[in-house]
C-alpha cells in the first residue's frame, strides 16, 4: 500500500466519485490583431500627452527654480558691493552739489 496524507487522499476521493467544484475550460484568445493594435496606439497617445505635460511643468518648475536663484546671487552681488558703492560719490548728489556752487557764483557775484 502507498502511503496517502489526508489531504491527498480527499482529492483521490474527490476525482474518482466525480464531484467537481469548479472546471476550467482553456481556449484561445479570440481578439482581433488590429482592434489590439489600436489599443495600443490609443494608449501610446494618452501616455506621450501625458509625458509632454510633465515634462512642461518640469520646465516651468526648472525656470522658477532659475529665477529665484538668478534674484538671490543679484542680492549677494549686491550686499557684497554695498561698502564700496557708498564710498563713490552719488551722481545726483554731485550734480545737486555743482548747480548750487554755481548759484553761490552767480549770487556771490
Amino acid at each position: 500500500m502507498i502511503p496517502i496524507g489526508p489531504a491527498n487522499r480527499s482529492k483521490l476521493k474527490k476525482m474518482l466519485e466525480g464531484d467537481e467544484d469548479f472546471k476550467i475550460n482553456i481556449h484561445a484568445p479570440v481578439e482581433d490583431t488590429q482592434e489590439v493594435l489600436e489599443a495600443l496606439d490609443s494608449l501610446m497617445r494618452v501616455e506621450e500627452m501625458n509625458r509632454k505635460v510633465d515634462e512642461e511643468e518640469f520646465m516651468n518648475d526648472k525656470q522658477k527654480l532659475l529665477k529665484v536663484h538668478k534674484k538671490r546671487i543679484q542680492d549677494i552681488v549686491t550686499l557684497a558691493f554695498e561698502p564700496l558703492q557708498a564710498l563713490l560719490p552719488n551722481p545726483l548728489q554731485y550734480l545737486i552739489i555743482k548747480g548750487n556752487m554755481k548759484y553761490l557764483k552767480i549770487n556771490l557775484l
